[in-house]
C-alpha cells in the first residue's frame, strides 16, 4: 500500500540531489531502511566509543593550544565541533582516518569517501544509491550532530549552574579521562540537559509532508492532493 504522503525535507542540496533514505519512499525506502537499520543497534555502536573519544581529545587539544598561545579570547565553536563530528563519522561509518581536524586539505578528501553495502539478497547497491546513502550518513552523523552539540554548549554557557552540575556528574564517573559505554547510562543530569537543548534547538527544525492523495476527516473537511503540511520541530 502506498503511503498517503511523501516526506519532504528542507535540507542541504547534496541530499536532495540523490535519493537516500531521508527522502525515499515506497519499496525502495523499505529496502534501504532494512539494510541500514541494523548498523545503528547499540551493540554495533559500542566499539566506536574509543574512536569518538579520540576525536574529541583532538578538538580539546586544539582549544587548549589556542588558549595558551593567547591568540584568541574566544572561539567560534561550530567550526571546530563540525570538524570533530566529521572526523568521528569518517572513522566510525567509513573506517577512514582523515585527520581532517588538523589537516585542512583532508576535509575535501573526507567528503569524497564512499562505502560498499549489500542488500538482504546479497546484491550490491548501485553507485548512485551508495553515494546517496553516504551523503545521508554524512548529514545525519556530521552536520546535525555538530549543530546539536554547538547549541548544547551554548545552553551550558547560558546556564552556569547546570554546567557545573554536569561537570561534577562526569568527573565522578570518569577514570583517567576515559569514558566507557556503561557510563553513558549513569549521566542522568547530562542526559536531561542534552534532551532539553535538542527540544529548544532541534538540528532539523522544520519538515513538511506533501500529500500523495486527498485526505478527508470525520467532520467532512478535506485536504487536497499535493498540499504541503508543515511540521515544525520546535516545542
Amino acid at each position: 500500500m502506498r503511503p498517503p504522503c511523501t516526506l519532504v525535507f528542507l535540507l542541504f542540496p547534496f541530499l536532495l540531489a540523490g535519493k537516500g533514505l531521508v527522502i525515499l519512499n515506497g519499496p525502495k525506502w523499505q529496502q534501504h531502511r532494512k539494510l541500514l537499520t541494523p548498523e545503528f543497534h547499540y551493540e554495533v555502536l559500542k566499539p566506536y566509543m574509543a574512536l569518538m573519544a579520540e576525536s574529541v581529545r583532538v578538538m580539546l587539544d586544539k582549544w587548549e593550544k589556542l588558549i595558551l598561545e593567547g591568540t584568541t579570547s574566544s572561539l567560534e565553536l561550530y567550526e571546530h565541533v563540525s570538524l570533530m563530528t566529521l572526523d568521528s563519522i569518517m572513522k566510525c561509518a567509513f573506517s577512514y582516518h582523515s585527520n581532517c581536524q588538523t589537516d585542512r586539505m583532508a576535509v575535501s578528501v573526507a567528503h569524497q569517501v564512499g562505502c560498499v553495502s549489500l542488500d538482504e539478497h546479497g546484491n550490491p547497491l548501485s553507485d548512485e544509491d551508495l553515494r546517496a546513502e553516504a551523503d545521508t550518513f554524512m548529514f545525519g552523523g556530521h552536520d546535525t550532530t555538530a549543530s546539536g552539540i554547538s547549541w548544547l554548549l551554548y545552553c551550558m554557557a547560558q546556564n552556569p549552574e547546570d554546567q557545573q552540575r554536569c561537570r561534577e556528574e562526569i568527573k565522578e564517573l570518569l577514570e583517567e579521562d576515559n569514558i566507557q559505554w556503561d557510563d553513558l547510562g549513569k549521566m542522568t543530569y547530562c542526559t536531561m540537559c542534552i534532551k532539553e537543548s535538542l527540544r529548544l534547538y532541534p538540528p532539523i527544525p522544520y519538515i513538511a509532508r506533501e500529500l500523495n492523495e486527498p485526505v478527508t476527516f470525520a467532520d467532512g473537511q478535506s485536504l487536497p492532493k499535493g498540499l504541503s503540511l508543515p511540521s515544525p520541530d520546535f516545542h
